[in-house]
């Protein structure tokens, strides 16, 4: 049974109410002992007996609990219940909205708000790639936007329950990941799962940005699923600017196919190596400067020290 509102959860969370149901856990508003309060997620009942959905949810917590990081959501404990038997995480609680209701088609996030929400993104992955750590279902559902300190809206990087801890043997237990942004290796399920694949997600989520619906969209509406993952497989048959064009999305600049092309290639060791790379080049692309109060991703700063000397 999920907890209800009224009842004390693994005998020190006083449940509030639900917030949000998902696949695999429900969250729930919940005030600790000393009056603090926290979003509880609970897995739920239907997966307690499913190993592999456990050990999902397990990933989650200890890939989120291991990086402390402005833009990914914090966790503050995590156990299992021993009265249910239910895994739970709680983690701050955020206000705000996803990042997936702030686009439609039609009415796309300008540059400017794109390159942030990139750019805050690529510091976090630049920290979890560091520490082995592959998020592989980066999406719009999976970032949260909040009011940051100076009026800005600021992300935070949500479930890592696909994430993984890797190292140059580990492979993907299946295909894992939402199809709009999902990587062609992991697509073939059998490929070594590296941060090649977020790279390739935040490629696919600049463009959702900037235009208002994902690139794979037309591909992806009213087409079977294989037929679809084969499209993926085979990469983009059109350029991001003549895409956004047909479908009438506005114009993007034409730096931004070459850098769409490097994101999101078919080959992952033909992507950018990191996520801040990835998004100082989309500030080139853009012809933006980078944010000022977003600090400097920690891949740039390795790339400048192992720079030649100009002449």
């Amino acid at each position: 049974m999920l907890p209800r509102a009224g009842e004390v959860f693994a005998d020190r969370y006083e449940v509030l109410e639900l917030m949000n149901r998902g696949g695999m856990g429900s969250i729930f508003r919940a005030r600790d002992q000393e009056g603090n309060t926290w979003a509880l997620k609970v897995m739920l009942p239907n997966h307690f007996d499913q190993e592999q959905l456990r050990d999902r949810f397990r990933r989650e917590v200890e890939a989120t609990h291991a990086i402390s990081n402005p833009y990914i959501v914090q966790v503050v404990d995590a156990g299992v219940d021993a009265t249910g038997g239910q895994p739970f995480m709680v983690m701050e609680l955020l206000e705000g909205r996803e990042l997936a209701t702030c686009y439609a088609p039609g009415t796309p996030i300008g540059p400017v708000e794109t390159l942030r929400f990139i750019a805050q993104a690529a510091v976090a992955l630049d920290e979890t790639h560091a520490a082995g750590i592959v998020h592989r279902d980066l999406k719009p559902e999976n970032i949260f936007l909040v009011h940051g300190p100076e009026g800005h809206r600021d992300v935070k990087l949500l479930d890592f329950g696909l994430a993984k801890f890797v190292d140059a043997n580990t492979v993907t237990d299946g295909i894992l990941g939402t199809p709009l942004y999902i990587s062609p290796e992991q697509i073939h399920g059998q490929s070594k799962v590296t941060s090649a694949s977020d790279i390739y997600a935040l490629g696919m989520l600049a463009y959702t940005l900037l235009t208002g619906e994902a690139y794979w969209s037309p591909e992806y509406d009213g087409k079977d699923l294989y037929r679809f993952l084969m499209d993926v497989v085979d990469g983009p048959s059109q350029s991001p600017r003549a895409r956004a064009a047909e479908r009438g999305a506005g114009v993007l600049p034409l730096a931004f196919d070459d850098w769409f092309g490097t994101a999101t290639a078919t080959k992952p060791g033909d992507r950018f190596r990191h996520a801040g790379i990835l998004a100082f080049g989309l500030s080139q692309a853009l012809g933006l400067a980078w944010p000022t109060d977003v600090p400097a991703p920690r891949s740039l700063a390795r790339a400048a020290s192992s720079a030649p000397p100009s002449d």
